[in-house]
């Protein structure tokens, strides 16, 4: 059986880190190292997402992405990257606006 490593990667800003891992740790979601966004980071999310995705890349095969963000999986995918959107997640429209036109979370 083949086993995988797991990443938490998202456009969340590094200052909510703390935030971030107590709520992941709440919802009983396995650990992972956690890859934030940078501070002062106001890129879309497909594009931060992207980046930082390709720096994982770098150290270590990637085998799937799951994403709640149509853009971000629609990115990934054209960057090579299997990529799955996780559509069971429900997805308010100020989140995407959020993400996308100002690089916040």
């Amino acid at each position: 059986m083949a086993s995988y490593d797991l990443a938490w990667l998202t456009g969340r800003p590094e200052r909510l880190r703390a935030v971030t891992e107590r709520w992941l740790t709440a919802a009983g979601l396995p650990s992972g190292p956690l890859v934030m966004r940078r501070h002062r980071d106001f890129r879309p999310a497909r594009v931060a997402k992207l980046e930082e995705l390709r720096r994982l890349a770098a150290r270590q095969p990637i085998v799937m992405v799951v994403d709640d963000d149509p853009e971000v999986v629609a990115a990934l995918s054209a960057g090579g990257y299997p990529a799955r959107l996780a559509d069971w997640v429900p997805r308010p429209g100020a989140l995407g606006e959020a993400q996308e036109r100002d690089g916040r979370t």
